[in-house]
């Protein structure tokens, strides 16, 4: 057998074990099974709401009724779907409540086996799950809500709102209360309609922009900072040690409670509502 030859049937070999590979990737693609959950409690106003979620985002907004609906959308995927509706029965979503306190998350089965180029060539990849939160409360509530790969959002919510990610934006709109917001690869916006003078608030990201809307009359120690990007405010500040363009130390309306915020990539935008 001369060389060109050799070569010939060695190319044909080569591509016939890529074809067989990718052919069981094509068969043994993951599959996908979804189910909801809805669950309403009895809750009095001013209460604490928390929810805490891996995958998947939360969405929390007020209704006009002394309760507190859960709905969550479900989705696993895994190797086949006979894996996939298996590991689904055994995701739960758990509700606790005590006096005026609720919590809620997610309780994630276990999972065994390998990360292998076989295991998933041939369907041994752990299954991945998904939870996406809708909650509804109380006009009046304080909340704490916490992700890793989602978005957090609020809106028209009265009560102090402390929100975490890890991957994912956070946003808060017409909040009636104080606000921290804490986030790494995300942007942060937050619209504020009112403000006590005697509350603090913090907002952070590394790799974002943060933007916040403050009513005309608020009273604020401001403190702002970054590292790759530019600080600008529709309000007069009365600065404290001047004004470096990544950094900005001062008051608005005299001063009050102090509203720091801090990114390294990305800009800072304070605006007035």
């Amino acid at each position: 057998m001369n060389r060109e030859v050799f070569r010939m049937k060695h190319g044909q070999y080569r591509h016939g074990v890529l074809l067989l590979i990718f052919g069981c990737v094509g068969v043994l693609q993951a599959s996908r099974v979804s189910k909801e959950f809805r669950k309403s409690v009895p809750f009095r106003p001013e209460g604490n709401v928390a929810v805490k979620n891996v995958n998947g985002m939360i969405s929390v907004e007020p209704w006009d009724r002394d309760s507190v609906e859960v709905y969550a959308e479900i989705e696993v995927k895994a190797g086949s779907h006979r894996e996939a509706e298996a590991f689904m029965e055994k995701v739960e979503i758990l509700v606790d409540h005590q006096d005026d306190r609720l919590s809620v998350e997610t309780d994630y089965p276990k999972v065994r086996g390998g990360d292998g180029f076989w295991d998933w060539v041939f369907g041994g990849k752990k299954p991945q799950v998904k939870v996406d939160f809708w909650v509804k409360v109380p006009a009046k509530t304080d909340l704490r809500l916490k992700s890793v790969n989602g978005r957090v959002q609020v809106r028209d919510v009265e009560g102090r709102a402390n929100l975490g990610t890890t991957n994912g934006g956070i946003g808060a709109e017409g909040v009636r209360g104080a606000v921290d917001a804490h986030t790494v690869n995300g942007g942060i916006r937050v619209e504020l309609t009112t403000f006590n003078p005697d509350e603090e608030m913090s907002f952070s990201t590394t790799n974002g922009a943060i933007e916040i809307t403050l009513p005309w009359d608020v009273q604020a120690d401001l403190k702002a900072s970054t590292v790759n990007g530019r600080i600008s405010t529709d309000f007069p500040v009365e600065v404290s040690g001047g004004f470096i363009g990544k950094k900005l130390r001062g008051r608005i309306n005299g001063g009050g409670g102090l509203i720091d915020l801090h990114t390294v990539n990305g800009s800072i935008r304070i605006y007035e509502e």
